[in-house]
């Protein structure tokens, strides 16, 4: 059920967008939102923390501030 908004969730990220600012990621929680009687953001939220505690994405909170895939920021963190 989830597997196209957490895929539009990563890409969202990957590209420097909030989630939650992310057209093709609302269109699909909206969706979503319908079908379970939930609100919108409370979809893309519910599946920010699954993906955060899959340890696939991270908050972070230095400069620049907000999600971030672990993998890139493990890459980051290796060259310098």
């Amino acid at each position: 059920m989830y597997e196209k908004l957490d895929a539009l969730i990563i890409i969202a990220i990957r590209n420097g967008y909030s989630p939650l600012n992310d057209r093709a990621v609302n269109k699909e929680a909206d969706r979503i939102a319908q079908s379970t009687s939930r609100l919108t953001f409370r979809v893309i939220d519910g599946r920010l923390q699954s993906l955060r505690r899959k340890k696939l994405i991270l908050w972070q909170r230095k400069r620049p501030m907000g999600w971030r895939i672990v993998e890139d920021q493990l890459n980051e963190e290796n060259q310098r």
